[in-house]
């Protein structure tokens, strides 16, 4: 290989270490298994029909915690089935619920509700819940 090349092949070495640092996490990460409504008003109506309690969860993108929960507590089958089996569960974005999130009295984020059939608060948890944590509040 002449040494006319050679800088060529370290800028495509580096490029490619780059993309695997990059893609590689992604390919790995575990998927969220909870499934999440996102409509507020028609969680609450299923809820009443289903005469299941409504899990709300506020969150944002840029919400650290909530991020984490997402790799986390979000996808451990346990948490899911939970939520699956005794909840209408519904998310909503911070940003663009301020108003419902504030009249459920999301002061931070992550933020869970746990609403009646009258959609009224029952308990809410704020913060970083681990899976078993989550667990936890979810029985009461």
């Amino acid at each position: 290989m002449s040494s006319a090349y050679k800088p060529i092949w370290v800028i495509l070495a580096v490029l490619c270490g780059a993309a695997a640092v990059a893609i590689v996490p992604k390919l790995t990460e575990k998927k969220e298994l909870v499934v999440w409504g996102d409509n507020f008003p028609k969680a609450l109506e299923a809820g009443k029909a289903r005469s299941k309690p409504v899990l709300v969860y506020v969150t944002a993108s840029w919400c650290g915690p909530c991020q984490e929960m997402k790799r986390s507590t979000l996808t451990d089958e346990r948490v899911a089935a939970a939520i699956r089996d005794h909840f209408e569960a519904v998310k909503m974005d911070l940003d663009a619920n301020r108003e419902l999130a504030a009249r459920l009295g999301a002061s931070a984020i992550p933020f869970f509700a746990i609403l009646n059939s009258e959609g009224n608060v029952v308990r809410s948890q704020v913060g970083y819940m681990s899976a078993d944590q989550m667990l936890g509040w979810l029985k009461g």
